[in-house]
């Protein structure tokens, strides 16, 4: 196995370099649109019968 190298836009991660993560939780109840779009890449990803015991995607 090779060494792993953290690249930021497809170059090697500059020294002192950071990345700012930010994490939403959106409110699904009221955005149906986004509920939708979630829940079909779930059912791409994982098949429809999430969250089966035998999904790849059960936690």
């Amino acid at each position: 196995m090779g060494r792993f190298v953290l690249k930021f836009q497809g170059r090697p991660w500059p020294d002192g370099a950071r990345a700012l993560h930010v994490y939403a939780l959106p409110d699904l109840d009221f955005d149906r649109e986004l509920a939708q779009l979630a829940e079909t890449c779930r059912e791409r990803r994982c098949g429809s019968n999430w969250p089966a015991q035998s999904s790849p995607c059960a936690a």
